[in-house]
């Protein structure tokens, strides 16, 4: 939470006063979770930004150090123009527009969300591990997860009234199935990665607020940007930008078969819990394609009760049929002989089985 303490920036003005520039109004960029404090500064003729750490001295070497890692990732931060250890405090370009949450709902986010998520792979590039940046171990996912639903819900408890045992039912769940995350190997994570830690300046993406980059999970800068508490994204951009980041980075999530769900928290109330489920469907195969009078249908896995469509290619459902299968004939036939010649699309479903193919009859 931000700190309420009062800074006595006398000291920064006599020393900024001495290159003729003097402090203006505070901007806050993010009230929820900084300790820092951003002036506005300027010359007759220019503007700077004084990035202040007196609230938290030990932010700023930690500030310096992420800086100097994402640089060399390739990411793009405020230029520092002057860094004064003994007053801790930084003077930086300053951009006239603060962040890039201020195009939530215009055209511009088509252009920022692609750029935020190069940002993401590019960070988390493999390369030497770099010394000084700190590493989440995979123990610390569960304390950091629970202790985030702990703090959301007391948060928002006064509204919402989510009482004891509701909560203590979320925080069980929730420990079983993270207890079912595979192992990943660590990589560098902003950590506070959305819209308002990202400033869209002549169309470029400059990262802010990143003194917190650690070693975590790949995923947790994605679920940060895309499902973020504060707004909600369509589920055709989710699904584009999940994709996109799936393509382009070399990271791989292990899903067991059947319902995964998978739970993402930062132990910071102001961005919520991201719960996601996803069916990683068991095998289907089926024979002959082309076909002709019958097609068999193969289905992995223990599912028993098995649904089978088949639509013609204007979506008209010409055939339907609920099966049981057990664990000794995972087979079924389909008679096909009233079909007529063309291209059919056939959809298989069970409690853990959801696939899809086209089979063409001649």
């Amino acid at each position: 939470m931000a700190s309420t303490n009062p800074i006595n920036l006398s000291k920064i003005k006599k020393q900024l006063a001495r290159k003729n520039i003097r402090i203006g109004g505070k901007l806050i960029f993010n009230k929820d979770a900084s300790n820092k404090i951003f002036q506005l500064c300027k010359t007759a003729n220019q503007k700077f930004l004084m990035l202040s750490f007196q609230n938290n001295p030990s932010e700023f070497l930690r500030y310096l150090r992420a800086d100097k890692v994402l640089e060399t990732q390739g990411l793009l931060t405020p230029r520092i123009l002057e860094e004064n250890k003994s007053l801790k405090y930084l003077l930086m370009d300053y951009y006239p527009i603060n962040n890039s949450s201020k195009y939530f709902k215009r055209e511009e986010i088509k252009t920022i969300l692609p750029k935020a998520l190069q940002n993401i792979i590019h960070l988390q590039k493999p390369r030497k591990k770099f010394l000084g940046i700190p590493d989440k171990a995979h123990t610390n996912l569960m304390k950091d997860a629970l202790k985030g639903i702990e703090t959301y819900i007391g948060y928002f408890d006064h509204k919402i009234q989510i009482g004891y045992y509701l909560n203590r039912l979320i925080q069980i769940s929730l420990k079983k199935n993270l207890e079912n995350i595979t192992k990943y190997k660590p990589r560098l994570v902003h950590g506070d990665f959305f819209l308002e830690n990202l400033i869209y300046y002549k169309r470029n993406i400059f990262v802010i607020d990143h003194q917190d980059l650690h070693y975590n999970h790949p995923s947790l800068d994605i679920a940060s940007l895309i499902f973020d508490a504060r707004r909600q994204y369509s589920p055709k951009i989710e699904d584009r930008c999940i994709k996109e980041y799936g393509k382009k980075s070399n990271h791989t999530l292990s899903l067991k078969r059947g319902i995964n769900r998978v739970t993402i928290t930062t132990g910071i109330e102001c961005q919520g819990i991201f719960e996601a489920s996803y069916l990683n469907s068991n095998e289907v195969k089926f024979s002959p394609n082309p076909f002709n009078e019958f097609i068999t249908i193969y289905v992995g896995g223990e599912d028993r009760d098995i649904s089978v469509e088949v639509h013609a290619t204007d979506g008209r459902l010409i055939y339907n049929e609920n099966c049981v299968l057990d664990n000794f004939s995972r087979t079924l036939e389909i008679n096909t002989g009233e079909f007529k010649q063309g291209t059919y699309y056939i959809k298989v479903k069970g409690e853990n089985t959801d696939q899809s193919f086209k089979a063409i009859k001649y």
